[in-house]
């Protein structure tokens, strides 16, 4: 999607996927069975609802997740909504950085020098 200045970037549908299927492989390698079925569940509902609108309020998100979530417990519904929301407010934030934002990340990124030092001459000296 093109962004011209001072325009606002909308979340699709396709992005918060992209960014619940990253969330959960991020998971996969390490992440705590719990974790793994939360993100399993919200990329689940994420697909069903085909809409992001819902997602960007915490209440209006636990609304939709209790609905399609009727056999998981409370902590469950409000996990997976949690995630939703989470997720659907960083990718917009992540989507709506000025240039000048990214323009310092991806300097801090670059700025850093990584320094090996030998432990046996550190001794010495």
């Amino acid at each position: 999607m093109k962004k011209f200045k001072d325009e606002i970037v909308p979340v699709t549908i396709t992005e918060l996927i992209n960014e619940l299927e990253d969330e959960l492989n991020y998971l996969k390698d390490g992440g705590s069975e719990y974790r793994i079925k939360t993100a399993e569940l919200s990329l689940k509902i994420a697909k069903e609802i085909n809409n992001v609108t819902p997602f960007f309020d915490r209440n209006n998100s636990l609304e939709v997740v209790s609905r399609l979530l009727q056999n998981e417990d409370d902590e469950r519904r409000y996990d997976v909504a949690k995630m939703l929301n989470v997720i659907t407010k960083s990718t917009y934030k992540k989507l709506n950085y000025t240039d000048e934002y990214k323009e310092s990340l991806r300097q801090r990124a670059t700025g850093w020098k990584l320094v090996l030092i030998d432990p046996k001459k550190d001794k010495e000296s």
